[in-house]
């Protein structure tokens, strides 16, 4: 597990060191179950690592347990103030 956690740390530190500002603002259309919705490489990747930090909280379940519907308030792309 520690092996492949490394290797997919290595592979987005690789990208990011890659991309410059201007790369990480540039717009994407990206196909969110069916629809197209246009998304930054920036955007993405601060998802990528709040869904991710999402799963490894108590803080989902207490919500689900307190019957807190927590994927929307922490689906990050519903905070991005887009139509």
């Amino acid at each position: 597990m520690d092996a492949h956690r490394r290797s997919t740390r290595d592979s987005l530190l690789a990208a990011l060191e890659r991309w410059d500002d201007a790369a990480l603002a540039e717009q994407h259309d990206v196909n969110v179950d069916g629809e197209f919705i246009r998304y930054s490489r920036g955007e993405l990747i601060t998802h990528l690592l709040l869904h991710e930090r999402g799963h490894h909280g108590d803080v989902t379940t207490l919500f689900w347990q307190l019957g807190v519907d927590a994927e929307t308030q922490f689906e990050y792309r519903f905070h991005l103030g887009r139509d």
